[in-house]
């Protein structure tokens, strides 16, 4: 197997009334058979049967944040995906007459928001509104045997959109210095 990850933050303040936040995570994984170990029962059962493939996935985000006297705004945008690919060939010689199983997928959601965070007396007032676009894709074939030695295929292409979004709001109140809060 072959992994590869990276990550990253980054804080930028233009001015003390304004910053913006960048972050992100990343990886690629990429698993092959060894086909040139030695072919012990154990080796060539398992090559028979376990698929190769690779994954890719990210989640990235940005935060604008400008702050006022007594509140500040934030606004966040973020979007994190997966995607998935699994295959399988007979006797593993990757041609396609001898393709046995392949899955794709893929899976990424988009989100912005926006937010006040306001500050009165003991009070502390939180308000916005967010939506979001999730995608859901899947591609797969694949041969099932029965026990009888009969064989089906399975195949099929799927996939899901949609969009959701709301508002949201609190109100929040801290009694005795600090030590209660009412929500």
């Amino acid at each position: 197997p072959f992994y590869s990850d990276v990550q990253f933050k980054n804080v930028i303040r233009f001015d003390p009334k304004n910053e913006l936040t960048l972050t992100g995570v990343g990886g690629y994984d990429k698993y092959t058979l060894n086909l040139e170990a030695e072919a012990t029962e154990s080796l060539l059962y398992n090559t028979g049967y376990i698929p190769e493939g690779k994954q890719l996935f990210y989640a990235a985000g940005a935060v604008y944040k400008h702050y006022l006297a007594n509140s500040f705004y934030t606004l966040v945008l973020s979007r994190n995906s997966f995607f998935n690919r699994a295959e399988k060939y007979l006797g593993n010689t990757s041609l396609p007459e001898d393709r046995v199983f392949e899955f794709k997928s893929g899976e990424t959601e988009t989100k912005l928001r926006l937010e006040h965070r306001l500050f009165r007396s003991q009070w502390e007032f939180n308000y916005g509104i967010g939506g979001e676009y999730d995608q859901v894709d899947i591609d797969n074939y694949s041969i099932f045997t029965f026990r009888d030695g009969s064989n089906d295929t399975i195949s099929y292409v799927s996939g899901l959109n949609f969009y959701r979004y709301g508002a949201f709001g609190s109100a929040q109140r801290s009694f005795g210095a600090g030590r209660g809060t009412l929500f």
